[in-house]
């Protein structure tokens, strides 16, 4: 492949909003471009069904809505007090 090809594919991408909230955040300075570390979970097969079901009610896939929630959740925008 060539890159303008990649390039045309890139931009044609659509973002969500989640990535487009991030986007525009480093575009004011805000927030530095984000470094990814690849991490293994285990968890409850019941569990990781709900979540690709509820996943799919929002269309999206189910890694995003973790990665969404996981970061929701380092940044305090979900609180679990009252859980632990």
């Amino acid at each position: 492949m060539n890159d303008e090809y990649l390039d045309k594919r890139y931009d044609e991408t659509p973002l969500d909003d989640e990535e487009r909230e991030l986007a525009q955040l480093i575009e004011q300075g805000k927030l530095s471009p984000r470094k990814n570390k690849s991490v293994t979970l285990r968890m409850q097969e019941a569990d990781l069904n709900k979540i690709k079901d509820k996943a799919a009610q929002l269309d999206i896939s189910y890694l995003t809505l973790i990665r969404s929630l996981l970061h929701r959740y380092a940044t305090e925008q979900i609180k679990m007090d009252n859980y632990f």
